[in-house]
């Protein structure tokens, strides 16, 4: 750092802590009075920074200052008030098709903009904590830390960073970052933003569930190729007026072959509703050893019927918990235990959960057995 770039930043006096953890501040220019943002990064493409203090787009916050101290870059950038996508998620829970299009359209205009850079810059941390409605309804997306150049002649990605959840299989170390990485977190987002949790454990249903599902394929060259493509699909979306309730019954009973297919297979068991082959031929296997484990099961000097309610306690001991743990029907979104945020309690509640419910099987076929040989 010169000691012209210290003098600098000596105008950026400290007023709030915003995140300890992360080094970012609320600090005033002390000439202007004016409100800013300092962040102390450790993790940074110094190059995206400079560059972007050089070329402002909007939809992002202004780079004012990118200064490197050792190795630490210091960001002074513009504060953006409005509410978080998070705060708003946090408070309602879900938005509707309506709001969750606008927010989507508002964000692929800004990452349109960044990707048409050249090379184009890589966003890679698109979450509900880095998006901010503003007052007007307009749409900031925030956090350029992870932010990086597509390198046409680069296999992967030199640091693996990102966001778990929304960051695709790319940012892991299995190929490099590029405009199919921000389109893939853009669809975990909308995902969460219909339905209030992530694709894998519910994903969003109709016209919208389908261009998401694309978004999040595994392989990047499954996924919409441009934020075009993309801006297209969500623009000719048919989104039901929430105030027109004749209008949402027609577009409810207007579903196509392959939505009811989809809404018949949300009843097939964990594993048979796949769409991968090999998964549901090896789910069909184990559901068919379920129940030839449990018919062959003897119990001595007993009567037919205790015979096969002991059977049909066995297949029970094993299924219930397998439909309850892979949130059958939505089981746990109803309970609201995907809601926890931590992995470990969330896992612990499910268990506690799957003991119960075996008790009560276990109590359940004792009266049964009880009743049967009173009879």
């Amino acid at each position: 750092m010169t000691l012209e770039e210290e003098y600098r930043l000596s105008f950026y006096q400290q007023i709030a802590e915003i995140d300890h953890e992360h080094n970012v501040v609320l600090v005033q220019h002390t000439g202007n009075q004016k409100i800013f943002v300092k962040k102390t990064l450790k993790v940074y493409e110094e190059s995206v920074f400079l560059y972007l203090k050089e070329h402002y787009i909007p939809g992002i916050p202004r780079i004012i200052e990118a200064v490197r101290n050792q190795e630490e870059l210091v960001v002074i950038e513009e504060y953006v008030s409005g509410q978080s996508l998070s705060d708003i998620l946090a408070e309602k829970g879900t938005l509707s098709e309506k709001e969750t299009r606008q927010i989507m359209l508002g964000l692929i205009e800004i990452l349109k903009r960044l990707h048409s850079q050249d090379p184009p810059i890589i966003h890679r941390d698109i979450k509900p904590s880095n998006v901010i409605l503003k007052e007007d309804g307009g749409v900031m997306l925030l956090d350029m830390n992870a932010a990086k150049w597509y390198r046409r002649d680069a296999y992967e990605d030199t640091r693996l960073i990102g966001t778990f959840r929304y960051a695709a299989p790319e940012q892991y170390g299995f190929g490099q970052s590029g405009i199919e990485t921000d389109i893939y977190s853009l669809g975990v987002l909308a995902n969460v933003m219909l339905t209030g949790t992530y694709p894998q454990e519910k994903p969003a249903e109709g016209e919208m569930g389908e261009i998401i599902a694309l978004c999040t394929k595994m392989e990047p060259s499954q996924r919409f190729r441009s934020d075009d493509a993309l801006y297209e699909a969500f623009e000719k979306l048919k989104v039901p007026i929430a105030s027109d309730e004749n209008r949402q019954v027609r577009e409810v009973k207007r579903e196509t072959p392959e939505q009811n297919k989809k809404s018949r297979s949300k009843y097939l068991f964990p594993g048979l509703n796949s769409e991968k082959k090999s998964v549901r031929g090896w789910s069909l296997a184990g559901y068919i050893i379920l129940v030839l484990i449990s018919c062959v099961q003897r119990v001595e000097n007993a009567s037919p019927p205790i015979v096969w309610l002991n059977r049909l306690f066995c297949f029970l001991f094993f299924l219930l918990p397998i439909l309850f743990s892979c949130n059958y029907l939505h089981v746990l979104d109803k309970l609201r235990i995907t809601k926890i945020k931590n992995r470990f309690l969330r896992i612990l509640v499910i268990a506690a959960a799957d003991f119960v419910i075996l008790l009560l099987v276990v109590i359940l076929v004792d009266l049964l057995e009880l009743l049967i040989k009173k009879a």
